[in-house]
């Protein structure tokens, strides 16, 4: 990949991607809670912790941080942690 002509939402996913990434390889996620279709999670931010849940059935999730976009790196964090575990719903990768 040439890093440097790529555009800058692209460059954003990148980076979005990495912090997640580094969020679960340092444990900064917690599950709270599990059922057959939601799980919720604590996720420790640079600046703030965040409550954070996921409906596995549709993959959506919610978010509290101030992120302008989306999807946050915290959102994705929960979906790499749930891949990880093997609870993520293939019917939305």
């Amino acid at each position: 990949m040439d890093f440097e002509n790529i555009s800058r939402p692209q460059r954003e996913n990148l980076h979005k991607w990495g912090k997640a990434r580094k969020i679960v390889d340092e444990e900064r996620i917690k599950l709270l809670f599990g059922s057959d279709d939601r799980y919720q999670f604590k996720v420790e931010g640079n600046t703030s912790d965040y409550t954070l849940g996921v409906d596995i059935d549709t993959g959506e999730t919610f978010c509290p941080c101030a992120f302008q976009g989306d999807t946050c790196s915290h959102q994705i964090a929960a979906h790499l942690f749930l891949a990880e575990i093997g609870l993520e719903n293939t019917r939305y990768r």
